[in-house]
C-alpha cells in the first residue's frame, strides 16, 4: 500500500514543479489523488490524474455529496 501512496505523492510532486509560479488549487489534485489510490486498491488500475475517466469518477461521486 505504501508503493500505491508514494506513486500518488510523485504525481503531485511532479504536478507541482510543472505549476512553478502559478496559482494552484491543491483540493482537487488531492481528491484525485486520494480516488486513485482508493481505486487501485480495489482494481489494480491506475489512472493519470489528467484521464478523463478519472475525472468522471470524481464527478459522479461528488453528485452523492
Amino acid at each position: 500500500m505504501e508503493e500505491i501512496v508514494m506513486d500518488e505523492v510523485k504525481e503531485i510532486s511532479d504536478w507541482l514543479k510543472r505549476e512553478e509560479g502559478n496559482p494552484v488549487s491543491l483540493t482537487h489534485r488531492f481528491s484525485l489523488a486520494t480516488y486513485n489510490s482508493i481505486w487501485r486498491i480495489l482494481t489494480g488500475e491506475r489512472f493519470d490524474h489528467d484521464d478523463a475517466k478519472l475525472h468522471k469518477i470524481l464527478d459522479d461521486l461528488k453528485r452523492y455529496d
